[in-house]
């Protein structure tokens, strides 16, 4: 405690907050002098016991919320100037969760226990990770420190790169999705994951001016990095000092790297550093949440600013100096320059443009179709003169052009056995008298219908320019003119799920998140950016919506004969020379009688049937396409989704229903480690056939379909290409696994499940 004790009774004193005081570290677990106290601490009963008794103690003496176990790390193999952990650490580590978790309950009760763990296969390999989350409440996952200097010359640490020497971002996104598959493939429940979030940069010295992207080398072995003012560190830049390099520095430039999700900033020419800015970090937040992780670790908070001040933290409810969301009063368009103030990087709500002048608008008259259906009754004469009353309904469909009007739609054709009958047209007048040519008039029906509060038609001409004021920005520590969130005439911010980094958006929406915010008005900054604000896209939350509900039956065989009986009666009124029409001619006469109360055993079940293709999408995921699918799944594949999520992360899910000449058909994509047989089970839990899927493709059988080319399958509807966007899109749900192919194994049905 001693290296932190000026600091610990601010620590206390924090209010609003839990306070969680973590033990270890890197230092701490690698320094010469200190390794070997979590080494020794969990090696024997008699010390584990000792260090719970001081923990429980302190945390209870100190009015703590809970403790973090940080071990840099168990087990290790490799680090410099330490031996080699062993296996002892490991069972020593959970031993001692699980004997802290049983004292907390008796002496601590509410206080909390989590462990720190890497986000790297080679670290995390040692750890027990699965048994570990049993006994602690969470998971601290360190989802950066993915490359930095220590890269150098190792084959198998940049994809691509076998020198180990291309500039890499420590927060690659793809790499952050992958270890989280890793960790909740081990058997950790997301929610027990707490995903690390960084407030610093890695840095690199740049051989080629200039060459910023991840396949440009940086210099080694030793660093060339300028170490920070404050960090001092060659290779590691806060954002408190990066931000300072970008407000001083004339050669800063910034860029956004899509393909890693990561800022990127370069400056004296060859200093490079890959770091989150504050919009990153939000949205990444919100892409965690939505995957159902418990939330986000910051390392570190007092990397954000200098002295403590709050002028580098995240803000969305103020507009204060310094802060992220700067909301602009709204007379900034009354003003004369229609200036603003305020530091790089912040994210402007700017206020509706006004009209200049009064506007009236005016909407073209609004067209729709109505479908509705009448129920009435017919009654046929037969050629042996016998009558029959039955029930008929009338479907139909109308338009409504503006207020009222009368269509006519078309008559259909009718077909019984081998005959064909065409029904004439319907003529209807919404609010009036219901016509059907033939003679049958029905009592008016009334069918309220409320326009859309916006125009139905595309315009041809362009609006003219109505507030043609532009807007300008300088730089300057105190933002202005500002306004509160909420105040009239305010702008909005952008809500969850309107944002384009949003992560379940089309595909190629993965854009710039700094995009929204508004213009900065640094010109500069526009060259430098990949993406500009006229790509946005805006995703909307889709919502299932039943259709109604009617009840359904079988029409007795007194109905069947009467409806038979008038469509030979109408046919022969049509033909009357026709011989075919005279000898099928069938009598039925029909009396009233009580409901009877003799059951006919149902129709058996229709055998469901399918077929299943599969490929690989440039190694990255399998698509499959099941096909021909009739006689089950009549809930528009709802059961086959819930069944197949449960072979892996399901995406690009598209359900086509069954059309008059196609039978339905879904296709979509799983990840390549698959557990053989699972897409065939999944199917069969779903109601559908015992079916074996077929890998199709270029190469088979590697199965392989190349970006931009369609699938070539004679047997199956077409589905559409493997674009480029959606490769991107796959790489970062699943990472990229372009190294190599792994191959799924359909079921064979004849030999046991072996799950």
């Amino acid at each position: 405690m001693s290296t932190i004790d000026p600091e610990f009774p601010f620590f206390q004193d924090l209010r609003g907050v839990k306070k969680i005081l973590s033990f270890g570290g890197w230092a701490f677990s690698t320094d010469p002098s200190t390794y070997m106290i979590f080494r020794n601490a969990v090696a024997s009963e008699s010390s584990r016991s000792a260090l719970i008794s001081n923990i429980v103690n302190f945390v209870n003496d100190n009015d703590l919320d809970g403790v973090d176990i940080d071990w840099e790390y168990l087990d290790e193999p490799d680090i410099p100037g330490i031996p080699a952990g062993t296996d002892d650490d490991s069972t020593g580590l959970f031993l001692l969760l699980d004997e802290l978790k049983q004292s907390f309950a008796l002496l601590a009760f509410g206080k909390t226990i989590s462990i720190t763990a890497p986000a790297s296969y080679w670290y995390l390999q040692h750890f027990p990770i699965m048994a570990l989350s049993t006994v602690v409440d969470y998971i601290v996952y360190m989802t950066y420190d993915l490359h930095g200097q220590w890269d150098y010359g190792r084959a198998y640490s940049d994809t691509g790169c076998p020198a180990g020497d291309c500039l890499r971002s420590h927060v690659n996104m793809t790499e952050t999705v992958n270890a989280l598959s890793m960790i909740t493939k081990a058997g950790v429940a997301s929610n027990k994951v707490v995903v690390g979030v960084s407030s610093y940069a890695r840095s690199f010295g740049m051989i080629t001016p200039g060459c910023w992207t991840e396949m440009c080398p940086y210099m080694g072995p030793d660093s060339g990095a300028l170490a920070g003012q404050c960090t001092n560190t060659a290779g590691y830049l806060a954002n408190y000092e990066l931000n300072l390099v970008i407000t001083e520095n004339p050669t800063a430039e910034q860029y956004w790297d899509q393909d890693s999700y990561s800022n990127i900033l370069v400056y004296n020419n060859t200093q490079w550093a890959a770091y989150m800015n504050d919009t990153n970090k939000q949205t990444r937040e919100v892409i965690y949440g939505a995957l159902s992780f418990l939330g986000s670790s910051d390392w570190a908070v007092d990397l954000q600013v200098e002295f403590g001040s709050d002028s580098g933290s995240s803000s969305s409810g103020s507009s204060g100096s310094g802060d992220n969301i700067v909301y602009i009063d709204p007379g900034i368009w009354s003003s004369a320059s229609a200036e603003i103030t305020a530091l790089p990087g912040v994210t402007l709500i700017w206020p509706p443009k006004p009209l200049a002048t009064p506007t009236t608008i005016t909407f073209p008259p609004w067209t729709t179709t109505v479908s509705y259906s009448y129920l009435t009754t017919l009654t046929s004469t037969l050629s042996n003169g016998a009558t029959s009353t039955y029930p008929w309904v009338i479907n139909a469909t109308t338009s409504i052009i503006s207020a009222t009007a009368t269509s006519t739609s078309l008559g259909g054709v009718f077909i019984w056995g081998d005959q064909t009958e065409v029904l004439p047209p319907e003529t209807e007048t919404i609010g009036g008298t219901t016509t059907i040519i033939g003679g049958i008039t029905l009592s008016p029906k009334t069918i309220t219908v409320t326009p859309n509060p916006h125009p139905t038609q595309t315009q041809t001409t362009k609006d003219p320019e109505l507030n043609t004021r532009t807007t300008s920005w300088k730089s300057g520590d105190t933002p202005g003119p500002t306004s509160t969130p909420g105040c009239d005439g305010c702008g909005k911010t952008c809500e969850l799920f309107c944002d384009p980094d949003c992560p379940f958006c089309p595909p190629g929406v993965f854009g710039n998140p700094d995009g929204d915010g508004g213009d900065d008005g640094d010109d500069d900054d526009n060259t430098s950016t990949t993406t500009t604000t006229e790509t946005a896209i805006t995703t909307v939350l889709e919502e299932v919506v039943s259709g109604d509900a009617f009840p359904t039956g079988v029409l007795a065989s007194s109905d069947v004969a009467s409806l038979g009986s008038l469509m030979i009666s109408m046919w022969n009124t049509e033909n009357p020379g026709d011989p075919f029409g005279v000898t099928t001619t069938t009598t039925t006469t029909t009396t009233q009688a009580p409901p009877s109360s003799t059951s006919t055993a149902p129709p058996p079940p229709p055998t469901p049937t399918a077929d299943c293709y599969f490929w690989d999408e440039d190694f990255v995921a399998f698509q499959f396409e099941i096909f021909n699918i009739a006689g089950w799944s009549t809930d528009g594949g709802a059961a086959l989704h819930k069944q197949e999520d449960g072979c892996g992360a399901l995406t690009f899910w598209t359900w086509n229903d069954a059309t008059s000449t196609d039978a339905a058909y879904v296709y979509f994509d799983l990840p390549v480690v698959l557990k053989a047989g699972c897409v065939e089970r999944a199917v069969k839990s779903a109601g559908g056939p015992s079916l074996s899927c077929q890998g199709q493709g270029d190469e088979f059988p590697v199965r392989k379909r190349s970006p931009n080319s369609n699938s070539s399958i004679a047997a199956a509807p077409p589905v559409p290409p493997l674009t480029s966007q959606k490769l991107r899109t796959l790489q970062i749900v699943y990472g990229n696994n372009t190294d190599r192919s792994y191959k799924y194994t359909p079921q064979d049905w004849t030999k046991p499940d072996p799950s």
